[in-house]
């Protein structure tokens, strides 16, 4: 998505339409309320107060590892897990 410009999360993953549905959403819920959960839980990072994240990942099931990274406006916030 974000190859093609994208500033929200699309309806799509395969880009802005499809061959035989047309145009899908631009800013679609669903996919980042999973984002939101990789990033918070899985991955651990939350913003505790200003400028002070806390990191606590809490891979699971057959996942066994989290890795992200997040360019927050104090600098890079990285979890590899």
């Amino acid at each position: 998505m974000t190859k093609f410009g994208a500033t929200t999360i699309w309806e799509a993953w395969e880009g802005n339409s499809t061959p035989d549905k047309g145009i899908a959403t631009l800013n679609h819920y669903s996919k980042g309320v999973v984002c939101e959960w990789i990033f918070s839980v899985m991955c651990g990072i939350k913003v505790d107060k200003e400028n002070h994240f806390v990191i606590a990942p809490v891979p699971g099931g057959t996942i066994d590892c989290a890795e992200t990274e997040y360019n927050s406006i104090y600098g890079k916030v990285k979890v590899n897990r």
